[in-house]
């Protein structure tokens, strides 16, 4: 992975991945560590956070920012069904909650 690292007027070194700003925060034990610093609000539980390197840090914004389009998708699934009529708006209120039942038969060998 080649990450194009940049420097700020402070010294400190930096990378971005998906507007999140990633400094370079090394440890006598970990040389790669890094810490994320900035970001969108939606990844603000992030913010501060240390990873062992460059790889685990992307790794959880990726994680932050797809759950996150999953839950952008949920939202527009059930203004659509809503729209074809398939569920009431009274069901469109609260938690929507969507289970998936499996097409093939559990057995007790598949457990």
């Amino acid at each position: 992975m080649s990450i194009n690292w940049k420097e700020d007027k402070n010294g400190v070194h930096f990378t971005k991945h998906s507007n999140f700003r990633i400094e370079h925060a090394p440890h006598h034990t970990f040389g790669e560590m890094v810490k994320i610093v900035k970001g969108p609000s939606f990844g603000s539980h992030l913010f501060g956070k240390r990873y062992i390197n460059i790889a685990k840090a992307i790794g959880a914004i990726d994680i932050v920012c797809g759950e996150k389009l999953i839950g952008k998708g949920l939202n527009q699934a059930v203004a659509e069904m809503a729209d074809l009529g398939l569920i009431t708006p009274s069901e469109m209120t609260g938690d929507v909650s969507i289970i998936v039942e499996p097409h093939y038969p559990l057995t007790d060998a598949a457990l």
